[in-house]
């Protein structure tokens, strides 16, 4: 997902990054500047193996895989179809084709119908094991609200060290934000590809993440430390940035949905943006209520 990057502030930004991987955990310390200039440290420890296997996901939807999912489900539905034959097979775009024979016009319309809704039925299985869901629109991206929701325990340690445990919501959200912004944004390949999705874990071992990324990492830190609190994933054309269910401070941008008001936050950086700021395409777009809004479970 491209992101709308925002200009870096003064002297803001990550220091120093160290990690290292023990056979149990695998210990990182953070260095950045705030917004302000001022010197930022954190240290904690992750277990290794939940990190290593995080690093190991695809970063894209694995599309062959995806269709040979399909294919398995239409195959499972075309041997229980008597009359037409069903047939199906794969393509190299990770798309299948499938197609019926017979004498009965009416079966062969009815047999097809039944595999393609057998078809659709193994592609929502996929997508829901790969942590991936059809959008309003039916494009295919990562269900990021839902990995963020599950990734709050395994980056508990994070939030912890940030100190956002037990502070006033305002205060943990804004280190945790300044913590985020500051983590490398991964640009587009050159290829021209989109630079993929890194869950949470990945994303702090890698030091790098796309603006969807990020705001998930930020989303399950804010998870972790504040269960009960109204969280969201925002979407605009080819970005992505959050919403967070605090009360809003003088001049934040905000926007509503479902009756909750939230305080937007760009945790894609580089710029420390302090919470209630964004890049001008997320405010004007958030003002104008043209974003899709997915609340974090």
């Amino acid at each position: 997902m491209l992101a709308l990057l925002l200009l870096c502030s003064a002297f803001a930004g990550q220091t120093s990054f160290t990690t290292q991987a023990g056979p149990r955990e695998q210990s990182f310390e953070i260095a950045w500047k705030d917004a302000a200039g001022q010197a930022q440290r954190v240290a904690f420890a992750l277990p290794a193996g939940a990190v290593a296997r995080d690093l190991s996901l695809p970063v894209r939807l694995p599309l062959k895989k995806a269709a040979e999912a399909q294919a398995e489900g239409v195959r499972a539905y075309a041997a229980g179809v008597k009359g037409p034959t069903v047939k199906v097979a794969t393509r190299t775009d990770g798309s299948v084709r499938i197609s019926a024979t017979g004498r009965d016009s009416g079966r062969v319309r009815e047999a097809l119908e039944g595999a393609e809704a057998a078809r659709d039925a193994a592609l929502d299985r996929f997508l829901d094991q790969q942590r991936w869901v059809r959008d309003d629109k039916g494009r295919l991206r990562p269900d990021h609200a839902r990995v963020a929701s599950e990734y709050a325990a395994s980056v508990r340690p994070v939030a912890e060290a940030l100190g956002m445990v037990g502070a006033d919501p305002r205060d943990g959200l804004a280190r945790a934000l300044g913590f985020v912004q500051s983590i490398k944004y991964e640009r587009k390949k050159k290829s021209g590809k989109d630079a993929g999705f890194r869950r949470p874990l990945a994303t702090l071992a890698a030091n790098t993440a796309d603006c969807d990324g990020k705001s998930a990492l930020f989303l399950a830190l804010a998870r972790a430390a504040y269960p009960d609190l109204p969280l969201a994933m925002v979407y605009i054309p080819e970005h992505a940035f959050v919403g967070v269910g605090v009360e809003p401070g003088k001049g934040e941008r905000t926007f509503k949905h479902d009756k909750v008001r939230y305080v937007l936050a760009e945790p894609v950086g580089p710029a420390m943006a302090p919470l209630g700021e964004g890049a001008k395409p997320s405010q004007r777009r958030a003002a104008w209520g043209a974003i899709e809004v997915v609340p974090v479970p």
